[in-house]
């Protein structure tokens, strides 16, 4: 018997090295075909080594592995639970146990394998970071506890175990601990970001913006190709919690830099350079920004950069090409409707604006302005139609009330009905002059004028600088046979209206209120208004340049105008660093003149005979001389006009109460354009001045004007007698 086993035993050793052998090559095509992604392959070559090596723990651990990383667990389950069964002392298998059971989301179980590991071998730290891990959302102390354990086992995993801790405590709501861990672990490793980036979002969520700040300018030199970190620190930059809009351009530029076609830094370089009025810049930012394509909103920002760079046509071309790219979006369709509008497309814009109150009838916006362009285009039907609309679901829209009952006033229609309208505005918002203005004109086309002029003198204290208001109240003050208060109110109408046709208007009946007078009591009345728009009384001052073309030579200055009420006036030409190289100053019958040292000839004789007559005619400009002058006689008609004393005439402009030129009668004439106001004051913003055989043109710096009081006209309003 004994020699039968011995035979067997010999028999079967060259078989089970075979099996070995065998069972070694499957594992080692299972490792390589792993290691090149074929997992499906891997896993057959390792349960065929297991078929040959059934008794192997080793192979199963990493087939275990494997499994659960493919997720087909309830391969994973059986192989662990006989490597536990196989070798219950080994922490390596409970590990590998308690991640099987983690799994199959059995969290008591994995916490109780890895505590059996943590028991085996207190020293594991893959067995207490297990543990943390699965503590960590059950019971957030016990997994930091583990934490800081596994930190003492692996302080060369310090930064990272830190960084969790952190996490922990800011989920518990702990931000003074969390942000204590998110400083050590930033400590640790000063190129590990993540608690950088957790700390500079700390600092930023609880309002320590300049602590946020100073984190992110340190992220951006560390991780400077990071848009997102940069465009986000530009954000925080502009916002209004710093507002430093400078530091934050520099991080866009960087941002665009990476990428120029980056939506988040072409937004805000565009945004910045609108905050400049350097629409050029804004609109090369946003025609190269990615979001275009996408974002509707990126396209109605590019559209008003076209419109505010005076390209209305671009404008209306972008929305035309983005309304047919979002045919449903109402926004495109009434952006492009008001663009229409603005070319002078007016039909297609209403077409555009009445489908869209068609098809949406709640975008109250579109209706608004649907109405407001049907008024103005003279249908009033459509208009009333849309205001009654809104008005249906909004009865006390204080604006809607007012433009509706104006708008039927205006016409003479439905006049008591209209006034309730107006009312019910006035009634709302007490202190809107607007709505107290077209309560004023309703009476008026009642024909109630002492009330309409109430009313509107009401109104004109509450909006001094409206052009239409005074031009109502001078229309109630001529209906009441007054006429100096009419024109001294039609007089501001005109100094404040921009729009040709009421300006043309508002002109015809001046110069016909006018035209019922004597000339001389016409010219005293006019110039007695226009005198209110000179700071005759207040003083004057101004840069300028001063162009100078005489005998053939053209000469360039810069200078100085000061004009000091009542009677002085002086004038000083300025080299660098402003010092002064030539003054003339008149002051009442005086003339006080440098040498011009720098001229000779003809020119200079020219000059030195002139320059005191100049002098003169400017103060007397400014001064408001002319306006004094005896015998001052108005001529008007329909294409000019012009006030006369003497050899002295004033030519009007197309405002009727401005200076177009002043001819002094003795060979000097001086020409005025360019108007602009300041301080309730209107001045030529170019005074050009003609004398035999020579030229000068002065242009004011408007950015550099001085008038040391503002114009009392618009701060003591006028009252009723």
């Amino acid at each position: 018997m004994r020699n039968i086993t011995l035979a067997l035993m010999l028999l079967a050793a060259p078989a089970a090295a075979a099996a070995d052998k065998s069972a070694y090559l499957h594992f080692m095509a299972g490792v390589s075909r792993e290691r090149k992604g074929d997992y499906d392959a891997a896993l057959n070559e390792y349960k065929a080594a297991m078929l040959l090596d059934p008794q192997s723990v080793y192979v199963r651990r990493q087939a275990l592995n494997l499994a659960l990383h493919i997720g087909r667990v309830a391969e994973a389950e059986a192989w662990a639970d006989y490597i536990v069964g196989a070798d219950p002392s080994s922490a390596d298998n409970w590990i590998l146990y308690g991640n099987v059971r983690w799994a199959k989301n059995d969290i008591d179980g994995a916490t109780k394998a890895f505590s059996k590991a943590v028991e085996l071998e207190p020293e594991n730290d893959e067995a207490v970071y297990q543990l943390a891990g699965a503590n960590s959302t059950r019971d957030p102390d016990a997994s930091i506890k583990y934490l800081e354990r596994y930190a003492g086992l692996r302080p060369d995993a310090s930064a990272e175990t830190y960084f969790q801790i952190a996490t922990l405590h800011s989920m518990r709501g702990r931000n003074d601990l969390a942000k204590e861990y998110m400083l050590k672990s930033a400590a640790e490793d000063s190129y590990y970001l993540q608690p950088r980036f957790a700390l500079a979002n700390h600092y930023e969520v609880s309002g320590d913006t300049a602590a946020a700040v100073g984190q992110y300018e340190e992220l951006a030199d560390l991780d400077p190709s990071n848009r997102e970190l940069i465009n986000h620190l530009g954000a925080l930059l502009a916002g209004p919690a710093v507002g430093d809009l400078a530091r934050a351009e520099k991080y866009f530029l960087k941002a665009n830099a990476l990428e120029p076609s980056d939506p988040d830094s072409c937004f805000w370089l565009s945004l910045i350079a609108e905050q400049r009025d350097d629409y050029a810049s804004a609109i090369a930012y946003m025609e190269r920004s990615a979001g275009l394509k996408e974002n509707p909103g990126l396209v109605m920002r590019l559209a008003y950069y076209y419109s505010q760079a005076r390209q209305p046509d671009k404008a209306v071309r972008l929305l035309e090409e983005s309304h047919s790219r979002w045919p449903k979006n109402d926004e495109i369709a009434y952006f492009l409707a008001l663009g229409l509008d603005d070319t002078g497309k007016t039909k297609r814009s209403l077409e555009l604006m009445k489908k869209i109150v068609v098809s949406s009838p709640g975008y109250r916006e579109a209706r608004m302005q649907y109405a407001i362009v049907s008024e103005r285009e003279g249908n009033i039907a459509a208009a009333e139609e849309q205001f009654r609309v809104i008005l249906s679901s909004e009865p006390d829209n204080a604006v809607v009330l007012n433009y509706l009952g104006y708008s039927l006033a205006d016409r003479g229609l439905k006049l008591d009905e209209a006034e309730r309208f107006i009312r019910r505005a006035v009634e709302l918002e007490p202190g809107n002059g607007a709505y107290v203005d077209s309560l004023g004109w309703v009476f008026y086309k009642k024909g109630l004028h002492a009330e309409a002029l109430e009313k509107l003198l009401e109104a004109s204290r509450l909006i001094n600088a409206d052009p239409v208001i005074w031009e109502h109240v001078g229309d109630a003050y001529s209906a009441l046979g007054r006429a100096r208060e009419a024109v001294s109110a039609w007089t501001v109408s005109l100094q404040l209206e921009t729009d040709a046709k009421r300006l043309a208007a508002v002109r015809g009946r001046l110069f016909a209120e006018l035209g019922k007078l004597p000339p001389a009591e016409a010219g005293a009345l006019l110039a007695g208004s226009m005198a209110r728009f000179l700071p005759s009384d207040s003083g004057y001052a101004s840069f300028c340049g001063l162009e100078v073309s005489a005998f053939g030579r053209s000469l360039k200055f810069d200078g100085v105008i000061n004009y000091i009420a009542p009677d002085e006036f002086t004038f000083t030409i300025t080299g660098p660093l402003l010092a002064p190289l030539w003054k003339i100053k008149v002051r009442g019958g005086t003339v006080e003149m440098d040498e011009p040292a720098a001229l000779d000839g003809k020119v200079r004789e020219g000059f030195v005979y002139w320059a005191p007559a100049l002098a003169a005619e400017m103060r007397y400009f400014f001064s408001g001389s002319f306006f004094s002058e005896p015998g001052l006689a108005f001529e008007g008609s329909r294409r000019s006009s012009a006030l006369r004393s003497g050899k002295k005439k004033a030519v009007l402009d197309e405002t009727g109460v401005r200076f177009r030129s002043l001819d002094s009668g003795e060979g000097m004439t001086l020409s005025f354009g360019g108007y602009f106001a300041r301080k309730g004051y209107w001045l030529p913003g170019e005074i050009e001045i003609k004398i035999p055989s020579a030229r000068l043109k002065l242009t004011v710096d408007q950015r550099q004007v001085n008038i040391p009081a503002e114009n009392p006209l618009f701060t003591h309003a006028p009252a009723a007698e």
